[in-house]
């Protein structure tokens, strides 16, 4: 997007959401076991070479950064007129 003249957009990321109203005790352990797996050294490999760079994070992280991201893209998408994606 940089090279497009619009500087500040993080590169795309996945993220796997549970349903609404989740509960705590199963999101816990729900992040617990993906963070598990994304740390093995095939799962790794297997992502890599799909071109993603495998992260562990926290539900609590994710929700910041998904925030953080949202509310910056609103920016953009302000400062930048764009009306249609």
């Amino acid at each position: 997007m940089a090279e497009a003249g619009i500087p500040g957009v993080s590169v795309p990321w996945v993220a796997i959401f549970g349903p609404p109203k989740m509960p705590v005790e199963a999101t816990e352990r729900f992040s617990r076991e993906v963070n598990f797996i994304v740390q093995q050294a095939d799962v790794r490999a297997q992502l890599e070479r799909q071109a993603f760079q495998a992260a562990g994070s926290t539900p609590q992280a994710l929700a910041a950064y998904f925030k953080e991201d949202f509310e910056k893209s609103k920016q953009i998408v302000r400062e930048y007129g764009i009306t249609q994606y």
